[in-house]
């Protein structure tokens, strides 16, 4: 049997990952396998690891230094055992036991993963945190929101909070402290998936919003208490979806959704496979090529339509969605017009 733990234990992950890469003396490292996240849209190093584990923000790859060494040499399990030292029996009998060990053994770690994400998701489900932050709304938090676009009857409906204390990690990995405002987010039924924090005075201002990161992250829903429809409007960020589904100018025919981000797309994919019709409307940014991107670099827009199917169409905006509405404040049916001129994706 090979003793896993005891090789994973002899080997610095974190030494190994710097030595593959470029170190960026940080916190995060450029990923070996996705460039720091540039072949997904992320723009800066998205590798975290330390002596033990590693996991890319980019691609989503991740493991102990076996998995490591098996993704970086496209080598099976024992010849990456044997790479960091392994000297054990390689007979046929020995290596099916052992690929079942493992596999026995990844199983039972993805099973207790899920048993613990159901406890949390039970915890803050029964205890239903969010209420709580949203009874900690002061006349000033809910002209905040009013101010964002947001109108009162609008935050009461969507449990939008505020929490005068939220503890992170800053991308040194530094403990920091911040007042936040707070968006559950809710699927069909209202049924809690995950919460995300709008840091009021965060470390670097282009890294405020954070999610209970114990917990997956997902899309958004503006109105949770109805199903996904047939035609569906995907924006980025959930408060530009709140602000489109007020503002807009559609009824309930049409669902407005929101991806995380233009590097996360929180499984939106699967979601609307069964729509009709889908409408995309990133940030500017989304179309700006990183400098060091690779050859074959696609728009967060394109590869989001590739996902979301054939029927999808691309809304090209100059500005961000919710400052051309509560900006320029354009007529009712801006968004209908929009809607009708809207090129596919494979056009």
């Amino acid at each position: 049997m090979i003793d896993t733990v005891a090789i994973t234990q002899a080997v610095d992950l974190r030494g190994l990952v710097e030595k593959d890469t470029e170190y960026n003396h940080g916190k995060r490292l450029w990923c070996p396998f996705c460039q720091g996240g540039q072949k997904t849209g992320n723009h800066a190093p998205a590798l975290a690891a330390d002596e033990r584990r590693y996991y890319c923000f980019g691609c989503g790859v991740g493991g102990d230094v076996i998995d490591y060494i098996m993704r970086r040499d496209n080598i099976g399990f024992v010849q990456a055992c044997q790479a960091l030292g392994w000297q054990g029996s390689t007979d046929r009998e020995t290596l099916s036991r052992l690929q079942a060990e493992r596999k026995a053994a990844f199983e039972a770690e993805q099973k207790q993963r899920a048993a613990e994400l159901d406890a949390l998701l039970s915890e803050y489900s029964t205890q239903e945190i969010w209420e709580a932050y949203h009874r900690r709304m002061t006349a000033s938090h809910f002209a905040w929101w009013e101010s964002q676009g947001v109108p009162r009857d609008w935050q009461d409906y969507l449990r939008l909070g505020f929490t005068p204390d939220k503890i992170y990690r800053d991308s040194e990995g530094a403990l920091r402290h911040s007042a936040a405002y707070t968006i559950p987010f809710f699927h069909y039924g209202f049924k809690f998936v995950n919460l995300q924090y709008r840091l009021s005075d965060p470390s670097n201002a282009h890294d405020r919003y954070r999610f209970e990161s114990r917990l997956k992250t997902t899309y958004y829903m503006t109105t949770p208490n109805l199903p996904i429809g047939e035609q569906v409007i995907i924006c980025e960020g959930a408060k530009k979806g709140m602000v489109c589904r007020i503002f807009g100018g559609i009824g309930d025919d049409v669902t407005v959704l929101a991806v995380p981000s233009k590097v996360d797309f929180g499984g939106i994919g699967e979601a609307v496979k069964e729509c009709g019709q889908a409408w995309i409307i990133l940030d500017p940014d989304a179309w700006d090529k990183p400098k060091n991107a690779p050859q074959d670099w696609t728009p967060p827009p394109v590869r989001l339509a590739r996902q979301v199917g054939r029927e999808a169409r691309i809304i090209s905006l100059p500005v961000k969605l919710d400052d051309l509405i509560l900006q320029v404040q354009p007529e009712p049916s801006w968004m209908a017009t929009l809607m009708r001129t809207a090129r596919k994706a494979h056009e």
